[in-house]
């Protein structure tokens, strides 16, 4: 199968959203009875296996386990993968990891990095903005031994600061969760942290910043040690707005990275078929005012979902009518990323958005696309909606917002929904079908 894009976070309390023969779609909340549920499925196993406990959870036996919270998901095939949470543990916060080797039938809980563990009780669950329980930390594996966690955790108070602020880590396990290394931000030449990371082939990628040196970067791993290396030349780093992003995508021998932050587009780089990562330029400018992932479908095939407010340059001379008005537009390229074409209007103004939450857009096979719609004024309503037919025609799929999406194959995927856009009630959900139905996956 060919690598996706990565653009780069289990209890559930809510039924995941599922077409009816209308082909509509339906996402009730349903606290009770999926808690209850849930809390019947865990006691059930917690009685007929015996599994280790991780971090955060009840040691006492008997005792029920936390619901947990997922706040990041990586999944190598159907099968195999990682689902990173975080819970309430008596007024402070806890994280997990768990991995699953059947589909998500039976878990087992890993061990996590003892400072991730340790500093990230010295805060309250209830302390941490809605936006840093989901976005604050990330799990990678290229495969079921090598994998990392990065992101930003809190810092112990100290004499002279009295609460907790917050630092850039990065660890990494080679024994697939058994053990794992504190990697020094700094020696990597990345002191602002990592923004995102993807692997491909037998190489693993990352993307991170100095605030230091003023640059960005791409380095490369052999995904079975941390030997890591400049894989392109020093990249800019934007001078103001939100935290910088970045998105890697590949297909085949070929693979694309885009930067930027909600100021518009940093740099833009292109894996070339010899290996090599440089300068990728762009014919037509298909690019927003803000960081949007490109995605693609193949080697030659590239998606964009992109939308422009005209607040601060004209836009292209080839841009669709209405552009400059803060439309939202479907823009695809048939020549690897040389140009691209708008395809489809999927808002008319930027009263309608489209968030670049990790993993979206989704393309897992070509023409079928996942978008994240976002609406509403006075209140917000998020909805994930999918195309079979490359952008033309759209249904709703799920009526929740979507924080993450990772398909592991055309029909297998999955999914970390919050209801109500709160993060700390974020469960898993799964497809069999391609993305069709949806439903709620306990860990």
């Amino acid at each position: 199968m060919e690598s996706r894009a990565y653009t780069g976070s289990i209890g559930s309390e809510s039924n995941c959203g599922i077409s009816n023969k209308d082909g509509k779609s339906q996402c009730v909340t349903s606290s009770i009875r999926s808690t209850f549920a849930l809390v019947a499925v865990l006691l059930t196993v917690g009685a007929a296996l015996s599994v280790p406990v991780a971090s955060g959870f009840a040691s006492t036996l008997g005792s029920p386990r936390p619901v947990l919270h997922p706040v990041s998901i990586s999944f190598l095939t159907a099968r195999h993968g990682f689902v990173l949470s975080v819970n309430d543990c008596a007024t402070r916060t806890c994280v997990s990891l768990a991995k699953t080797d059947d589909a998500g039938a039976t878990w087992t809980s890993l061990s996590l990095p003892s400072q991730l563990s340790r500093e990230i009780r010295t805060i309250s669950w209830y302390a941490y903005p809605n936006y840093f329980v989901s976005e604050s930390l990330t799990v990678h594996f290229a495969d079921p031994r090598d994998g990392w966690i990065y992101g930003v955790i809190p810092a112990p108070a100290t004499a002279t600061q009295p609460s907790p602020n917050f630092v850039d880590q990065l660890w990494s396990t080679h024994n697939g969760g058994g053990s794992w290394t504190t990697l020094s931000l700094s020696g990597l030449g990345i002191d602002s942290g990592v923004a995102q990371m993807a692997t491909h082939g037998a190489l693993t990628y990352l993307f991170g910043s100095s605030y230091v040196t003023g640059h960005s970067r791409i380095l490369s791993t052999p995904n079975a040690r941390d030997r890591w290396t400049s894989a392109s030349p020093p990249m800019g780093i934007p001078a103001g707005g939100s935290q910088l992003q970045g998105a890697f995508t590949f297909a085949g021998k070929r693979g694309w990275l885009v930067s930027g932050n909600d100021r518009g587009i940093q740099s833009l780089e292109q894996l070339t078929p010899s290996g090599t990562w440089t300068t990728w330029h762009v014919k037509s400018l298909a690019l927003g005012e803000g960081f949007t992932p490109v995605i693609a479908e193949s080697s030659r095939d590239l998606v964009v979902v992109t939308s422009d407010a005209g607040w601060y340059f004209p836009p292209p001379a080839d841009a669709p009518l209405g552009w400059s008005k803060g439309a939202t537009w479907l823009f695809l390229s048939r020549d690897s990323g040389k140009t691209f074409n708008a395809v489809h209007e999927l808002a008319k103004s930027s009263a309608t958005g489209f968030p670049t939450e990790n993993g979206l857009p989704a393309v897992p096979t070509p023409g079928t696309i996942f978008v994240e719609r976002e609406s509403g004024t006075s209140t917000t309503t998020f909805q994930l909606l999918m195309s079979k037919d490359a952008g033309r025609t759209w249904r709703v799929v799920i009526s929740q917002r979507v924080l993450q999406v990772a398909f592991a194959t055309a029909s297998v995927g999955y999914v970390i929904v919050v209801p109500n856009s709160d993060p700390r009630r974020a469960s898993l959900c799964k497809t069999t079908d391609g993305g069709m139905r949806w439903s709620s996956q306990a860990v």
